[in-house]
């Protein structure tokens, strides 16, 4: 349930309490660190508190109006084909993803969103390339698009992931090396002010990754709502995943399978022109609505992605 205001009273234990889970490495930072380090800390983890609250109605935030940077990544490409389409020869996966992504970034630019996609055509490209180059590229959040399939004929419906807690210590480390490999950009991208010490960085890092994995959730279950409204086929839930394409980001990271390809009928439907624009408007009302909930974006819903009345 969406509040329109709340009151908010945040005390010390309060703070703590939302940095539970982390603590500093004493041996690393010189006691004259120590209290640019807490100011810092304490000034990030007050914006996480105050970022995860509804503000009141007509007081929106200062970045409300900005220019949104979204990532889409059309899953596979190149030799790396993902699921085989058992009704038409030659067809694979990285081609439905493609079509469905393009589709997507068109909705997206429709509502003034800035679009960033991991590949444009039928090419290859690694899992650390595409996640690390959209974390360098300073975008707002990060979908990935596939399509499913069963050993067994048989599931269906749509499905969204994010990263399980067991990959978080791969994923926070990724983010550093990622962002050394491109110079800082990943910490300038979300730290606007100067930090000159490299261990402050870190630290900074690490919080700043935890809480994209915080609002991937989030996002995860708005954009599993909004698939539900456009697939006729149902939901199998919001899961926890380890999955590769989505280490090592700081902002909100998904998988998003859109449903099975060898399925009877919803295969059919998810490489149809009406299936493929059902699923793009689904996504693309996911994205924008977690902007709008969740950043508290000053976004337009478009007309053709106000869903259908069922």
């Amino acid at each position: 349930m969406i509040r329109s205001s709340v009151q908010v009273r945040l005390s010390a234990l309060d703070i703590l309490k939302r940095a539970r889970g982390y603590t500093l490495p004493r041996s690393t930072l010189a006691p004259r660190l120590f209290k640019p380090v807490l100011m810092l800390l304490l000034s990030l983890l007050l914006s996480l508190v105050f970022d995860q609250v509804r503000v009141s109605e007509g007081q929106p935030r200062a970045d409300s109006a900005r220019q949104w940077y979204v990532a889409l990544d059309p899953g596979h490409g190149g030799k790396n084909y993902g699921a085989i389409d058992p009704r038409e020869e030659g067809r694979y996966e990285k081609q439905y993803t493609l079509q469905i992504a393009n589709k997507v970034s068109a909705l997206l630019k429709d509502a003034q969103i800035k679009v960033w996609q991991s590949r444009y055509k039928d090419e290859p490209h690694s899992l650390r390339s595409r996640i690390s180059k959209a974390s360098a590229a300073g975008v707002d959040l990060f979908v990935s698009i596939h399509i499913n399939d069963a050993y067994v004929v048989g599931p269906r419906g749509h499905g969204t992931f994010f990263l399980a807690r067991e990959a978080y210590e791969e994923s926070r480390l990724r983010v550093r090396e990622f962002n050394t490999e491109y110079r800082g950009s990943l910490f300038t991208h979300s730290v606007k002010q100067k930090v000159k010490s490299q261990q402050v960085k870190e630290v900074l890092l690490d919080l700043i990754h935890q809480r994209a994995q915080h609002e991937s959730m989030h996002l995860a279950h708005i954009m599993n709502q909004a698939l539900e409204l456009y697939s006729p086929f149902g939901t199998r839930g919001v899961k926890q995943g380890d999955y590769g394409i989505i280490k090592g980001i700081t902002t909100p990271a998904i998988v998003c399978e859109v449903g099975f390809l060898n399925h009877p009928k919803e295969g059919p439907f998810i490489t149809s022109k009406e299936g493929m624009d059902a699923l793009s408007r689904g996504i693309a009302l996911g994205i924008l609505r977690y902007l709008t909930l969740r950043r508290r974006a000053d976004l337009m819903i478009p007309e053709s992605l106000i869903p259908p009345q069922k």
